[in-house]
């Protein structure tokens, strides 16, 4: 009787001693692994955020580089063929716009940047005719894929044809484009007036684009600013689609102003001029300026609110003045 009291003992305590979790610890443990996954999801959340800022800092480094391609484009471009009286630059103004920026103004022969160098050899004599088609050939397929012929809305891009060395125009009159031929790279183009005389049209003579209708502004005026704003540079522009943007605007008409870049918040130009080894932001004579240094500055606005403060980034070049 003795020994089988022993084994009934021996099960109970084997049956109580068997391992489990308390109400106290499952609390704990709940607590621990609520610890865990709070502390992974607010890593997590940081990392999402960082990668967006950093996305956007991205396109806007790429914003400014766009940006600064566009006005330095115009700046080669400023003062090439256009009458000796007119300056490469037409306006210089110091913190005069949109945040305190700057705003320039340059004369250019093509807004559009549309030009052919006519390829003939040797070179010739041409008796314009208005009315009258006149061909050219001119010296690549890209020149002559530049240009528009006749289409529906206008009837051809409306060009001129300048010499580039003494910056005279041969033909003193305007031309319609209504043909353009890559494959034999040429040009067709009808004057709108009678030559006095048989023109001189030297190899390499330029066609350039100066207007879409009739008449023609010449030389061209592009300016540059901070926009939206109103009147002015960007008048057309009532918002831009995060914050202020690059203004591009031709011959001052609010249908021909355009976005070279989006969240630029600040455009600073300084100039190098004749005699003069410091950078200036103001200009006497327009006509003494041989550089230019361009600063445009650019701030992410989606993702301001992620990170503490704007991410700003700035770009800056300088460009020389090759046609002054």
């Amino acid at each position: 009787m003795k020994r089988g009291a022993k084994n009934i003992n021996f099960i109970i305590r084997t049956a109580g001693s068997r391992s489990g979790f308390t109400l106290l610890e499952l609390l704990i443990a709940t607590a621990i692994f609520l610890i865990i996954i709070s502390s992974a999801m607010g890593l997590y959340i940081t990392h999402q955020k960082h990668a967006y800022v950093q996305e956007e800092v991205t396109d806007l480094q790429q914003s400014l580089r766009l940006g600064t391609e566009s006005i330095l484009q115009d700046l080669r471009m400023a003062g090439m063929a256009v009458p000796s009286s007119s300056n490469p630059i037409a306006l210089a103004d110091n913190n005069t716009g949109l945040n305190g920026s700057d705003i320039i103004r340059l004369n250019s022969v093509s807004s559009d940047r549309s030009l052919a160098l006519i390829n003939i050899e040797p070179n010739t004599y041409v008796n314009f005719i208005a009315g009258t088609p006149v061909t050219f050939i001119v010296r690549s397929a890209s020149e002559a894929a530049s240009f528009d012929p006749a289409s529906i809305g206008y009837t051809g891009d409306i060009v001129r044809i300048l010499n580039p060395t003494d910056k005279s125009q041969p033909a003193k009159t305007y031309f319609t484009v209504t043909g353009v031929d890559t494959a034999a790279p040429s040009l067709t183009l009808i004057p709108s007036a009678n030559s006095d005389k048989s023109i001189f049209i030297p190899n390499g003579t330029v066609i350039a684009e100066t207007g879409k209708t009739v008449p023609d502004t010449f030389p061209n005026e592009v300016e540059y600013c901070i926009g939206p704003v109103v009147g002015g540079c960007g008048e057309a522009i009532t918002s831009c689609p995060a914050s202020d943007c690059l203004i591009r605007m031709v011959n001052g008409e609010a249908t021909e102003v355009d976005i070279a870049a989006t969240n630029i918040s600040g455009l600073q130009i300084a100039y190098l001029t004749d005699g003069n080894a410091v950078e200036v932001d103001t200009l006497g004579a327009l006509q003494n300026v041989r550089a230019v240094r361009v600063t445009l500055t650019g701030v992410n606005t989606e993702t301001k609110d992620f990170m503490p403060g704007q991410k700003t980034r700035e770009l800056t070049t300088i460009v020389k003045m090759r046609n002054r």
